[in-house]
């Protein structure tokens, strides 16, 4: 089995590579990078992937990097250009297939998505709705894996935070409720389903949406995490303008700025599609999802100051 993974340097794509050269599944690992050289991409050869460098300007490098491929794992980035970069990954499997038939070998999409995709509410939530059309319309069949927000981001983002104030700021307060879910669970529903030899049908496709097996409110994270690392963090609220005006001071473009701050509106809302947990990630891969008190244990070196 051969794979190409898009997005092979962000958060999971770089685990998913990882753990598919890591498989015991008879697997070719191309990763997708615009940066060969970078300290990331020289990682993933050293897991064992193959870097294929792609360059947005040029879309042959595109349709060179699915050529024989049969199966892609589809990840794109959290960027300013999440709409375009997806688009021109999609344009290079019709114009593959079309112009150059024999080179086109893909069976099966497994797309990253989120949940709510199916009927979106946030502006992140739409972008994925179009790109979960877009990926239907190429008559590839397809499988995509939604997710609820990844507990990486609580020691990836706010434990920088945490450690540079003393502090964990955030516009969602005390009260409002989240699911999350861990990058290694949804790597494992990835690797099921590109080992699978049960594809979905082109036009249906099939959609996994995966939640943690428990909620949190932010003020239960902290607690978590002084429990765990021996901190005293005290958890501050910021009103939604005043998260914007954050955000721009970390050089975070406007745009992804303002999906940011309208996620965390729809965060504090009371009906959130993220606010409930369920068994999804058990039914699934058949294992409990990993919770925050155990992502947490296992880092507790991202929050001590």
């Amino acid at each position: 089995m051969s794979v190409l993974v898009t997005g092979a340097t962000g958060h999971v794509g770089s685990v998913l590579v990882k753990e598919l050269c890591e498989s015991k599944e008879d697997v070719k690992v191309f990763a997708a990078t615009r940066d060969a050289d970078s300290p990331m991409a020289k990682r993933l050869k050293q897991f064992g992937a193959e870097l294929v460098v792609v360059d947005f300007d040029e879309p042959e490098t595109l349709e060179a990097a699915l050529k024989g491929v049969a199966k892609l794992a589809f990840i794109s980035p959290f960027v300013a250009e999440h709409q375009p970069i997806t688009t021109d990954w999609i344009n290079a499997i019709n114009d593959l297939k079309e112009e150059k038939p024999d080179d086109f070998k893909l069976t099966h999409i497994v797309r990253l998505s989120v949940v709510g995709a199916g009927d979106p509410v946030s502006q992140v939530a739409k972008w994925h709705a179009m790109d979960e059309v877009l990926c239907t319309a190429t008559d590839v069949p397809s499988t995509f894996v939604r997710s609820a927000p990844f507990i990486q981001t609580i020691g990836n983002f706010d434990g920088v935070i945490m450690k540079a104030t003393g502090t964990h700021i955030t516009p969602l307060g005390s009260d409002a409720v989240v699911s999350y879910v861990d990058v290694r669970d949804i790597v494992r529903v990835f690797i099921k389903e590109l080992a699978s030899t049960d594809i979905p049908d082109a036009e249906s496709g099939r959609v996994y949406e995966l939640k943690g097996r428990l909620t949190y409110t932010q003020q239960e994270i902290v607690d978590i995490i002084n429990s765990a690392a021996g901190t005293n963090y005290k958890l501050v609220s910021e009103t939604f303008e005043q998260y914007k005006g954050r955000l721009l001071s970390y050089k975070i473009p406007e745009v992804l700025a303002d999906v940011m701050v309208n996620a965390a509106q729809n965060l504090c809302k009371d009906d959130s599609v993220y606010a409930t947990a369920d068994d999804s990630v058990k039914q699934a891969i058949g294992t409990d999802a990993i919770t925050v008190e155990e992502y947490v244990k296992e880092n507790t070196h991202m929050f001590k100051p």
